[in-house]
């Protein structure tokens, strides 16, 4: 079996535009800016407010440990209003847009 030399130019060149086009998707992936400076408290409280919480019901601990497979007493700080809106997330199956 003898290839032909062609064939090898043109895998190099496949090759070498790759790495090329991989090199330049890395350098932009470092050139943007991906964090925000607005603090954490600030996008919790509008996530917050932003939910229509009027049919929700407040978790109980069963249905967080069964729905996220945590224990709720070490997240003592989330109120009650963000639990609520955590356990309509997750019964509607939309949990997945969130992460």
């Amino acid at each position: 079996m003898t290839k032909k030399k062609g064939e090898f130019t043109v895998l190099r060149n496949i090759r070498a535009g790759m790495v090329i086009i991989l090199l330049i998707y890395i350098g932009l992936i470092f050139q943007s800016k991906g964090d925000s400076d607005t603090p954490f408290a600030d996008v919790q409280k509008a996530v917050v407010d932003a939910a229509d919480d009027k049919n929700m019901t407040l978790a109980g601990t069963q249905e967080i440990k069964r729905f996220y497979g945590i224990n709720p007493k070490d997240y003592e700080d989330i109120t009650g209003k963000e639990m609520k809106l955590l356990y309509q997330i997750a019964l509607k199956g939309e949990i997945s847009k969130l992460l």
